[in-house]
């Protein structure tokens, strides 16, 4: 029996036998299924007869199948829906994002970030407008070619080309009628390294490559600064935990902030490559220049910052590290999860791990008394033979941040060691 699909499921089923022919019938699976779906707007639009027409199209075909292979064509020929569907993207409002990547660019971005109140330390991501632009080529063009050469943002071998490159790149966003660049530092050269490391087995996945690009430049620069990476791991562990036991009581982030706090959890101990002393602006200092491929700069600064208060101070006003956050809900961002890599960082008291599980409870409000939260630890097993783990040290330095706490979020905190 055809309409039934027994065929159709039993591919699907069978996935990894096959994944090409799976995917494909799928796929015309659910073509067939939208067409079908947009047979009563057909009907708004253009009339009964015309959605008449597209169900029967797809209808029969659907029906006659034993799993949707062969529907493609009649799709196609279902050209009510493809018309409406003109309509609406033709409606639609998008935004382009231009892209450059040649030395001209870079070094106009050079130029243009150097006049920012706050310049960026990557120019990656950078926009340019066109405006800026255009004022940054008068005032080339009025230069002499040792005034040119004389400017820090820009090497002197490129000042003597400039002016012809920045005259290209005006005319080419004139023509194109492009009001806003946006500056990538990494262009052709580095994709044929990429694809030359893939050619030759040095890389398995071009995807899987790019999609863990954040992890590995973080792990990359705690390797670089000789952190711990045992007890960072343990750290992030336990900020993730808090983060997600407490979303509601100490933090409201929508999801982007738990990427920061891991980041920041991994390297919150990388200023000890420096110093011991007040190694959390170190660490500010070393994540602030460091590279972080697939972190935008605003992001780099708050991975920096939250790393940079997981220690000491709240953030204040005269910090630099805080003055350089502009947007109050990145500020927001940056405290909540600083605070929580606060506390996983006061857990952290020892080489050997003694932390099975940590849990979050939220005391009922009572009269006359502050709102309160408790963190209760679980010790790990102890070996056979030993005696059992005392998570006593871990307690102290936990209550050690009841304090600050309060002050930033009026809650109570109160530690308790669960039993083993």
């Amino acid at each position: 029996l055809p309409w039934l699909k027994l065929p159709f499921f039993q591919r699907l089923v069978n996935f990894p036998d096959d994944p090409t022919y799976a995917l494909t019938i799928a796929a015309q699976a659910m073509v067939a299924v939208v067409v079908l779906a947009a047979t009563p707007f057909v009907g708004r639009r253009f009339g009964w007869g015309y959605a008449l027409f597209t169900f029967v199209l797809v209808a029969i075909p659907m029906v006659s199948t034993a799993d949707f292979m062969g529907t493609g064509r009649y799709m196609i020929a279902a050209f009510p829906v493809w018309a409406l569907l003109g309509e609406w993207l033709a409606r639609q409002r998008y935004r382009w994002w231009w892209l450059t990547t040649s030395g001209t660019a870079m070094a106009m971005a050079a130029l243009a970030s150097a006049q920012d109140p706050n310049p960026p330390l990557k120019l990656d991501g950078y926009r340019l407008g066109r405006a800026r632009l255009d004022g940054i080529v008068e005032r080339l063009v009025a230069m002499t070619p040792e005034q040119r050469r004389a400017l820090t943002a820009i090497n002197e071998r490129r000042a003597e080309i400039l002016v012809p490159g920045a005259l290209i790149l005006q005319t080419t966003m004139e023509i194109l009628q492009v009001s806003e660049l946006v500056v990538c530092e990494r262009a052709l050269r580095e994709g044929l390294i990429v694809d030359w490391m893939l050619r030759n087995g040095l890389l398995v996945d071009r995807f899987s490559f790019q999609s863990t690009i954040r992890r590995r430049t973080v792990q990359h620069l705690a390797r670089t600064y000789g952190v711990d990476t045992v007890r960072a791991d343990r750290v992030a562990s336990h900020a993730l935990s808090l983060y997600d036991q407490t979303r509601g009581l100490l933090h409201d982030d929508d999801g982007d902030g738990r990427a920061l706090l891991w980041a920041a959890a991994q390297l919150h101990a990388c200023g000890k490559h420096v110093n011991i002393a007040s190694y959390h602006k170190h660490t500010w200092y070393l994540i602030r220049h460091g590279e972080l491929l697939g972190y935008s700069e605003a992001e780099h600064l708050m991975v920096a910052a939250i790393a940079r208060y997981h220690r000491r101070s709240l953030p204040k006003k005269r910090h630099e590290s805080w003055q350089l956050i502009e947007a109050g809900h990145h500020r927001h961002t940056v405290f909540t999860m600083a605070l929580l890599l606060r506390l996983a960082a006061a857990l952290d008291r020892r080489p050997a791990p003694g932390i099975a599980a940590i849990s979050v409870s939220a005391e009922a409000e009572r009269p006359a008394q502050t709102r309160g939260f408790t963190i209760s630890l679980q010790p790990s097993a102890p070996q056979p033979g030993e005696p059992p783990q005392d998570l006593g040290l871990e307690e102290w330095s936990l209550r050690s941040c009841a304090d600050l706490v309060l002050e930033a979020t009026g809650l109570r905190l109160t530690v308790r060691q669960a039993s083993s």
